[in-house]
């Protein structure tokens, strides 16, 4: 089963779904008036170094492999290529997440609760 999260923009709460019964509740409620709430988020399937569950929508940093300056992001999926990655907020750069993720990629928090990180 997957998880998925969406904002709840009046409760200002993040709801997360990991089971059947909370996912079909989920996207019920989307159902009834989805202006309430963001866009489902996908678990990327990734941990972060400090064991934190990766989202679609989380803002990132990690430390450049060639520079070794620390990058912010959103983490994406790119669904020409297939891969989840993080777009640099800078430069508008697609960096694959995956074989970063649990070495250097910290979760700061996500576009709804902390958009104030990649502004």
């Amino acid at each position: 089963m997957k998880k998925v999260r969406v904002y709840d923009f009046e409760g200002r709460e993040m709801w997360l779904a990991d089971g059947y019964d909370e996912l079909s509740e989920l996207f019920m409620a989307l159902n009834t008036d989805d202006s309430l709430y963001s866009e489902p988020m996908q678990y990327t399937g990734l941990l972060d170094k400090n064991g934190n569950d990766i989202y679609e929508s989380d803002i990132v940093e990690w430390e450049h492999k060639d520079t070794g300056q620390l990058v912010r992001g959103i983490v994406k999926y790119d669904t020409e290529l297939g891969f989840w990655g993080m777009k640099d907020v800078r430069f508008n750069d697609l960096t694959a997440i995956g074989y970063l993720a649990n070495q250097r990629v910290t979760v700061l928090g996500n576009i709804y609760q902390n958009k104030e990180l990649v502004e």
